[in-house]
């Protein structure tokens, strides 16, 4: 097994006018390092983890040694602090496999950053292994991907908070660049970008849709989603609590195994009784949320990229090339993009600030729900702004078209 490691770092420059690299500021340095083992052959990751009580080197422009030194904590955290504006380099060992005797079985690994005069936050996050010895630069196509089966189990986000922001695809390049350095972006089969279905079920009261349009703080949403990518399916029941936080179990679907109505209703009271069994929320309210009689309401496709910040475990999606139908209805949403934004606990984010800026558009934006009230309306709204406020990027033309059928 091949041990190589890769960093995460976050830079913050709060001093200007200082004379040169080194101690005596108020800037400092943090980040993460990380380990990476790999196979005898260099082909394949077997594991990613915190490097936990590492030596950490901090060297002072273009100094021949170190300035600073310290090691990491139990979770491959390292901070240096006090620090003036200027040019540093931050460096650890890494395992290096020798094919004769006299040469080092280690090999140093490293990152090099300004910590500028003006204030703000730079992030990197620059993979090493064992075999590289330079940084890899950055750009938007850079970004590193990671393969889905390589993400941590915690990063399936099953008990989360969801918030979501909404832009056109024009802006989507400020988005990569801001994101491309401490993000990494999710493949599946080698895919960047894989096409979704969602087969949303209701009964012919629409009581899922209803409890959303009243704003009622305990709903359910119930679904089967194709990744069409790998060809596999769930059903998925999504629990909205009245604490705010979404709570997703699913089963996946069988080879073979019916979609059909009466298939879909077994399903969703076998996926609630699990969220009951777990202790995710309390009998009494919930019975309610039973309705009887689910058949399908409305299909939803789109195309999604996700984006996973090693750091803190949160995911960024990207949706775009967003349509529904139901069978006699077509809605296409033009380049309107849909971010969600899936943490474990409420953080504030830059799409908080961009959203203030007037860049993205913060709200509530239910697919089953926006598509469903869409279609039902005689005839879509004049302007779009009856439900999606576009402060800064142009509109997207939403179409609604009848399916005729031959």
């Amino acid at each position: 097994m091949r041990r190589g490691m890769f960093w995460i770092v976050a830079c913050c420059a709060l001093l200007s006018c200082d004379p040169g690299p080194g101690e005596g500021g108020y800037a400092s340095v943090q980040g993460v390092l990380m380990v990476e083992d790999w196979n005898s052959t260099f082909t394949t990751v077997l594991s990613r983890y915190p490097a936990m009580d590492e030596r950490i080197y901090l060297v002072f422009g273009d100094d021949p040694v170190p300035g600073a030194d310290g090691r990491t904590s139990y979770d491959g955290r390292y901070r240096f602090g006090y620090l003036r504006t200027g040019k540093y380099r931050v460096y650890a060992y890494s395992d290096r496999f020798a094919t004769s005797g006299n040469t080092s079985n280690q090999e140093p690994v490293w990152i090099d950053f300004e910590l500028e005069s003006s204030v703000g936050i730079k992030k990197h996050w620059t993979p090493f292994g064992s075999r590289n010895k330079k940084a890899h630069p950055f750009g938007i196509k850079a970004m590193k991907g990671l393969d889905l089966r390589e993400l941590p189990e915690a990063a399936a986000l099953m008990r989360r908070y969801d918030r979501k922001y909404l832009c056109t695809e024009a802006d989507l390049e400020f988005l990569w660049e801001a994101m491309d350095q401490s993000h990494c972006y999710v493949e599946v089969n080698g895919q960047r970008e894989s096409l979704y279905t969602n087969d949303y079920f209701d009964n012919p009261e629409l009581a899922f849709y209803h409890a959303h349009r009243t704003g009622r703080l305990r709903r359910n949403k119930f679904r089967l989603r194709t990744y069409q990518a790998n060809q596999s399916s769930f059903w998925e029941l999504k629990q909205k609590h009245p604490r705010g936080y979404q709570i997703k179990v699913r089963t996946a679907l069988q080879p073979g195994e019916a979609t059909d109505d009466p298939r879909a209703n077994r399903a969703y009271v076998d996926l609630l009784a699990q969220g009951l069994e777990a202790g995710q929320h309390r009998v009494a309210g919930m019975q309610a949320l039973v309705p009887n009689n689910l058949q399908r309401s409305l299909r939803i496709e789109y195309q999604r990229q996700t984006l996973f910040n090693p750091l803190n475990g949160e995911r960024l999606t990207i949706d775009r090339a967003l349509n529904a139908t139901d069978g006699q209805q077509r809605l296409d949403f033009g380049s309107l993009v849909l971010l969600e934004l899936k943490q474990a606990r409420r953080e504030r984010h830059l799409l908080d600030r961009w959203s203030l800026q007037g860049r993205v558009q913060e709200g509530s934006f239910s697919k089953y729900f926006q598509c469903k009230r869409l279609m039902m309306l005689p005839s879509l709204p004049q302007s779009h702004r009856a439900f999606i406020h576009w402060p800064q990027s142009s509109t997207p033309i939403i179409t609604r078209n009848t399916l005729y059928s031959c």
